[in-house]
């Protein structure tokens, strides 16, 4: 049941419900406006740059590393916190590790730059889960676990997955 006190409370709750909804729609008629004009765009550009435009999205797209199995970025982001032992690493300090151990030329920009990228992405989505702290930006980031965290080998905690799959994992102490 309604009562008169709580009218206006109700009518300016609608008022507002409205005025959201209205900004909805003018947002989502904003996206509308800006996937035509790119889709104008890319037309254009298909016409003085034909492939130009498929190129740049395959580009964006995230391409598996003929480097690295299933997993191996993260045990090795997980192997250099371990053996940081409470310091902080850098993804420099992980990239020149990974190609030593793979026996790849270190002088090689292009690898050293695609290893980065993906131990940083890696990085990132432990900075996500809480499993890493973060300090600083770009490539002079240094990385460290987040409070509370301790990676410790895989052969310690008990798991569902065969011995030795992952290498080491990640726990939460209390």
């Amino acid at each position: 049941m309604l009562r008169m006190a709580d009218e206006p409370v109700i009518a300016g709750l609608l008022a507002k419900r409205t005025e959201l909804e209205e900004g909805i729609s003018d947002l989502e008629y904003q996206v509308r406006q800006r996937r035509t004009q790119l889709a104008q765009l890319d037309a254009t550009l298909g016409l003085f740059a034909p492939g130009l435009t498929q190129a740049r999205r395959r580009l964006s797209v995230f391409v598996r590393s003929a480097h690295f199995a299933s997993g191996e970025l993260t045990g090795r982001c997980q192997d250099a916190l371990r053996e940081a032992d409470g310091e902080y690493v850098t993804v420099e300090t992980i990239v020149w590790r990974a190609m030593q151990d793979k026996g790849l030329d270190l002088a090689d920009a292009d690898v050293r730059d695609d290893f980065a990228r993906r131990f940083t992405w890696t990085l990132t989505a432990m900075l996500g889960r809480g499993v890493v702290r973060k300090v600083g930006n770009g490539a002079t980031a240094r990385w460290g676990l987040a409070t509370g965290q301790q990676v410790v080998p895989h052969s310690t905690v008990p798991s569902s997955r065969p011995a030795g799959s992952l290498g080491v994992i990640t726990r939460i102490l209390e």
